[in-house]
């Protein structure tokens, strides 16, 4: 038999093509078998991205590299449960960072808050970590120690300001220069940009902001809510919520500056009875009175409660909605914030947001169905098989929660304009327009 040169050597390039393949495949098979521990620790993003480092690997090795790629990534998300991951239903999925808060934190309170000397609660109790209720991570409030004297100013780490009595701008100046560089200001209101001072000449002061917005440093909304644990879901309250219900809706006002909020409740009052209470009432033909203690036996002959905030302003829900969640069984027709706001902050499923109509006479419309239909008035009530206002929402938790949460908290900043901040980027009065478009229908 003849050797042909050319066909040995081709033979023998294909035999090392072959092994070569073969050790190819093993390679990445062995370390795709190993990557499920690693998945365990690594952010989302890094786990994409070894999910398509493994597709574009596998182009070479399969013809069909998109159902390859899917299968990756599909088993990458199985694996990927991160212990110290934490997530919430009005907040995304964050990590927690024990180490990113100080072994002690002094919050010296340097200002009243009206007449309050006192203001900041101490409350230690639980202050979870995990909002998902699978886990419970408690922060450690005991690094934090609330103060008021202010012969301790040099040793403290927070210094907080009400907007309410603030310094003139020479005291903050003067002060500012016997302050530690590691100090931080915090700026604090839980009133609307409408009716707190400007703080445009406080700019190059403050570097921390406590408020009732999103976006501040330091979490002070009115309320938040969380999932419930399992075992709460068995004990959720179910039922008809409008059995013993007699009246429709009611309206308890003391502000009588908020012009559109009353303009509306007046348009109202031509489709549906409307019962006024407070200081208010006698602008909408009533003179109803109720005390803040009888509130809730007040309430609860009614369906419905206008929850209508004295300012649109951005992630401005107060009060007015947070606390008709309760025993009163009673859907909050709500007025405030942005559009989209109630959607990111409120509880889903527990409101009528106004902006979802196109005139008062519809909005009207459809409180007069659900007072016909109980089925469809008890879907308002559904969230609280789901969900609770949250236990954990309160001052040295929210600070705590804050320092262990938010990365940036790890870096100190200045506000070189707090009035861009807290007027401009408060939006008040964006979307009056919306309302009145409503009343003009």
């Amino acid at each position: 038999m003849r050797l042909h040169p050319r066909r040995c050597i081709r033979n023998f390039a294909l035999v090392i093509m072959f092994l070569f393949g073969t050790f190819t495949v093993t390679k990445w098979s062995g370390r795709f078998m190993k990557m499920p521990a690693k998945l365990i620790t690594q952010e989302p993003s890094l786990v994409e991205s070894n999910a398509a480092d493994l597709g574009h690997a596998a182009v070479s090795l399969t013809a069909d590299k998109h159902a390859l790629s899917r299968n990756l990534d599909s088993t990458a998300t199985k694996q990927y449960r991160p212990k110290q991951l934490v997530s919430s239903p009005n907040n995304p999925r964050v990590e927690i960072k024990l180490d990113r808060l100080p072994s002690r934190v002094l919050v010296l309170v340097y200002t009243f808050n009206g007449n309050e000397v006192k203001w900041v609660g101490e409350n230690r109790e639980e202050c979870n970590l995990d909002t998902t209720g699978e886990t419970f991570v408690q922060c450690p409030l005991e690094r934090f120690e609330v103060t008021y004297d202010k012969q301790r100013f040099s040793e403290s780490n927070l210094v907080v300001f009400h907007s309410n009595n603030m310094p003139d701008k020479g005291q903050l100046v003067s002060l500012s220069k016997s302050r530690p560089a590691s100090q931080r200001w915090v700026y604090h209101t839980m009133e609307s940009p409408r009716v707190t001072p400007d703080p445009g000449s406080l700019g190059e002061l403050f570097n921390a902001t406590w408020t009732y917005r999103s976006d501040s440093d330091f979490s002070a909304a009115y309320a938040t809510y969380v999932a419930l644990r399992p075992e709460q879901k068995a004990e959720a309250v179910t039922g008809d919520f409008a059995e013993g219900k007699t009246k429709l809706v009611a309206w308890m006002v003391s502000n009588c500056g908020s012009q559109l909020r009353i303009d509306f409740v007046r348009r109202m009052q031509k489709y549906i009875d409307v019962d006024a209470y407070g200081r208010c009432s006698h602008l909408l033909g009533k003179k109803l009175s109720c005390s803040k203690s009888q509130e809730r036996r007040c309430l609860k002959p009614y369906k419905f409660y206008l929850s209508f905030e004295n300012a649109l302003c951005k992630d401005y829900i107060t009060e007015k909605y947070w606390e008709h969640l309760g025993e009163e069984n009673i859907v909050p027709v709500v007025m405030g914030g942005l559009e989209g706001d109630y959607k990111a902050l409120g509880i889903p499923g527990s409101y009528i947001d106004v902006r979802n109509f196109k005139s008062v006479k519809e909005l009207t419309d459809y409180l007069h169905y659900l007072d016909r239909n109980s089925t469809a008035f008890n879907e308002y009530f559904k969230w609280r098989q789901k969900y609770q206002k949250s236990p954990y929402h309160y001052p040295l938790c929210n600070f705590c929660r804050s320092y262990v949460l938010k990365p940036e908290m790890s870096r100190t900043k200045i506000y070189h304009s707090l009035s861009d901040f807290w007027v401009e980027k408060g939006k008040c009065g964006q979307e009056d327009q919306v309302i009145r478009r409503m009343l003009g229908q």
